[in-house]
């Protein structure tokens, strides 16, 4: 198999939905919010293909660049004190917002790569941190936290329910909308 991270195109837009659907909640997006994410000032969406598979979408990853509370209103966390971050309002700052891959192309390292790509152009677009938020379980894991790790986040700040008021199933807690904690990591550039 040959991989390759592009651009998303509207044509992806049907598969990256279904790997939203299947690997996040249905309907956790809409076909016409991916293509908000297309052409949004700040958004960034970009896809991983299988070349041997007539460029199949097999993993997908958001990330924005924009004002800092405007930000944190999309990662809802709106209210986070001041000087957790220490940045002014109009500071850009980025998130690794959503990703989804197919379940057999898991542990190939594309999320890897996906961050080294967004970090290289969320830099070009004048972010001064990079914020991720991630899911913590009932039993305290987080499972994304060593690929944040491994790629320069630290976990700087628990959240409460923070989609407490996102419409979905979640999968982890069994409840619609999800009542999980979260974890809020950066990372400075």
């Amino acid at each position: 198999m040959k991989l390759k991270i592009r651009p998303a195109e509207e044509r992806d837009i049907p598969e990256i939905k279904h790997l939203t659907d299947i690997g996040i909640s249905e309907d956790f997006y809409s076909e016409e919010d991916f293509r908000k994410m297309l052409t949004g000032e700040g958004d960034v969406l970009h896809v991983a293909v299988d070349e041997d598979k007539d460029e199949l979408v097999v993993s997908f990853f958001y990330t924005f660049a924009l004002p800092l509370r405007t930000a944190l209103r999309l990662l809802h966390i709106p209210d986070l004190p001041d000087e957790v971050l220490g940045l002014q309002d109009d500071d850009i700052v980025a998130a690794f917002k959503t990703a989804s891959t197919r379940k057999e192309y898991r542990g190939m390292g594309l999320v890897s790569d996906f961050y080294k790509t967004m970090e290289a152009r969320v830099r070009e677009m004048g972010a001064k941190v990079i914020l991720g938020t991630a899911l913590v379980l009932k039993d305290g894991k987080i499972p994304i936290h060593n690929i944040m790790h491994a790629h320069g986040f630290e976990g700087i700040y628990p959240l409460d329910k923070p989609w407490k008021d996102v419409p979905g199933y979640c999968p982890y807690c069994g409840n619609d909308p999800c009542t999980c904690e979260g974890m809020l990591y950066c990372k400075r550039l």
